[in-house]
């Protein structure tokens, strides 16, 4: 009897323990402990995180000077824009402080439109860019292509034009493509590649540059934006703007002066745009162009160092 007893206790510790073994195989696993909350980003920073398809021109080109003279683009870069898919549009006024003439050293104070209006990230149109098309075929890269308006020169800008003759301004093509490879907020980073070149007017040729921009969120819907870059003409451009013909010479105080396309001026430019009250922004462009080679030798050029400088306010419907 005692035997029988011990047997059963035997079996029923055996079967206590493969029950035991298979309920702990069958048991589910404890869950992983959570990762940790990733902190959130800094005030305006989160727009820095647009996608690459919402990619356009950054606005700091305006530090070129044709661009500079035509007004003032108010729309913010796309990487603080956020993800827009409709119309915006925004209008206002502004002064701009510029050369009297590329070259001089004699300033001028004039009225300027400040005016944006896009559609998405695929269409713009203002007074500093012009009108045109843009499109983000690949991540990172965003090609555009438009219209603009190239202002001439008058001998009336300044005295020591007069027997240059006038140079009527016209409508001029543009191509540009910019590239922001870099993931997350680095998008600030871009490198933007463009060249104009004239369709009619006295102002014949190209004129191509190269920058690198970079911009910041400053408070709530602002950002400040810096570039530098280079800008190359070609010959007839380099003409126009700083050669003197045989014709001109014997009717103004040059000489005889023929330039050759090439490094034209190096440039450097900012740019902030902030909310003031309510719809209103405030905008400032200053920038800044320093004549190389040819340009910086000609005898029509009595400054070397040109600044242009202009602010505004516009209001965002």
């Amino acid at each position: 009897m005692g035997g029988r007893i011990s047997r059963i206790a035997t079996c029923a510790a055996m079967a206590a323990m493969l029950c035991g073994g298979a309920w702990a195989q069958q048991a589910p696993q404890p869950p992983a402990p959570p990762a940790p909350p990733v902190p959130p980003p800094a005030p305006g920073m989160e727009r820095m995180n647009s996608s690459a398809a919402a990619q356009s021109q950054i606005i700091t080109r305006t530090n070129r000077s044709a661009r500079a003279e035509r007004g003032l683009n108010a729309s913010r870069p796309p990487e603080l824009r956020g993800d827009n898919e409709g119309w915006t549009f925004m209008a206002g006024a502004g002064v701009l402080i510029r050369p009297a003439f590329v070259g001089s050293d004699v300033y001028k104070v004039s009225p300027i439109p400040a005016a944006s209006l896009t559609y998405s990230d695929l269409f713009f149109a203002d007074p500093a860019r012009g009108i045109g098309l843009s499109h983000s075929f690949v991540p990172g890269t965003t090609v555009s292509a438009g219209l603009d308006y190239n202002f001439g020169r008058k001998e009336k800008d300044d005295s020591r034009l007069i027997g240059l003759g006038d140079l009527d301004g016209g409508p001029a093509g543009f191509a540009e493509i910019e590239f922001r490879p870099l993931p997350g907020i680095l998008q600030a980073l871009s490198l933007n590649l463009g060249i104009e070149s004239a369709i009619d007017g006295d102002i014949d040729g190209y004129e191509a540059g190269a920058d690198l921009g970079v911009a910041i969120p400053i408070g709530a819907g602002g950002y400040a934006a810096f570039t530098g870059g280079v800008l190359v003409a070609s010959e007839e451009r380099m003409q126009d703007l700083f050669g003197v013909t045989p014709a001109q010479s014997a009717a103004s105080i040059f000489p005889v002066y023929t330039p050759d396309g090439g490094l034209r001026a190096a440039t450097f430019g900012v740019t902030a745009f902030r909310p003031v009250m309510g719809n209103w922004n405030a905008l400032v462009s200053a920038g800044y162009e320093r004549l190389l080679n040819d340009a910086e030798d000609s005898p029509i050029t009595v400054d070397v160092d040109q600044y242009r400088l202009a602010a505004g306010l516009v209001y965002e419907f």
